[in-house]
């Protein structure tokens, strides 16, 4: 059976402090040469994607956006069903609408200034908010499904989450911002995409697949559930994730990368590979 690991990427396998990545990097080398793929899993958009696997060994095929939408590489693979050419590198598979269906909804429902889209900050606002450079922030903004939520009145949080959540919108909390869906159209997560992901590679590769994911806030956990192994890596931010299920459940110790490179060593131990 071929291993897939599906990992998130802030405060997973990035520091949430300077996105360091360097306590998994001898690791992602011998995952790359081993030929097993590392599938970013993440809320983060495409273009932010394509910068970071020009640095980091990760697999071309990315799921973007919380689950919205799977980029599938033109030039491993010829066109999937339901999918359109998106440029020339890739495929896209969607399964949200797309942003500013989602960001009108919400903006009709908002009140009180308590919570504030993303898309509206500043790149300034983006940068003080994550440690991005100007360049990264623009990237995080161009979003194609998702509109992430900010924070500014926490006493107010709770009013507006209600209120998105009676005309069917759902918010889950991520490492840094809340993340809204809209289930009205189309249930999308980041366990769905995993699923899809592996039934796909399944049927190209002809053989099962064992699936590893890796995760740190609630926007994981429909994939954490999912998977065969599940690697949860401790937030500092927030309360460490609890997972219903027993079997094949990981508890790293260490924080991002180092935490990922204990976890995966693990999983792989108990593989034999």
């Amino acid at each position: 059976m071929k291993p897939v690991i599906f990992t998130d990427l802030d405060g997973s396998l990035l520091s949430h402090d300077n996105y360091d990545w360097s306590g998994a990097k001898n690791l992602l080398e011998i995952l790359e040469k081993k030929a097993i793929p590392v599938i970013p899993n993440t809320s983060k958009t495409h273009s932010e994607l394509i910068a970071l696997t020009a640095n980091i060994p990760l697999s071309q095929h990315h799921i973007i956006e919380n689950g919205a939408g799977i980029f599938l590489s033109s030039h491993l693979i010829d066109q999937v069903e339901g999918s359109t050419l998106f440029d020339e590198n890739y495929w896209l598979m969607p399964f949200a609408k797309d942003r500013l269906h989602l960001k009108t909804q919400i903006k009709e429902k908002i009140t009180h200034q308590g919570l504030i889209s993303f898309t509206d900050l500043s790149p300034s606002d983006v940068m003080m908010l994550t440690g991005l450079t100007y360049s990264e922030a623009i990237l995080a903004q161009n979003r194609l499904f998702s509109e992430p939520l900010v924070i500014v009145d926490s006493e107010t949080v709770e009013e507006n989450i209600n209120a998105l959540n009676a005309i069917g919108i759902s918010v889950v909390k991520g490492g840094r911002f809340l993340h809204p869906f809209d289930s009205k159209y189309q249930a999308y997560s980041k366990g769905l995409a995993m699923q899809w992901m592996l039934d796909f590679l399944a049927k190209r590769y002809l053989s099962p697949t064992v699936s590893i994911a890796i995760g740190d806030a609630e926007n994981d956990l429909s994939m954490l559930e999912l998977a065969d192994f599940s690697i949860v890596i401790p937030n500092k931010k927030n309360t460490p994730l609890k997972l219903k299920k027993q079997e094949g459940v990981i508890y790293a110790t260490e924080l991002a990368s180092s935490g990922w490179h204990q976890g995966v060593i693990q999983v792989l131990n108990e593989l034999g590979i």
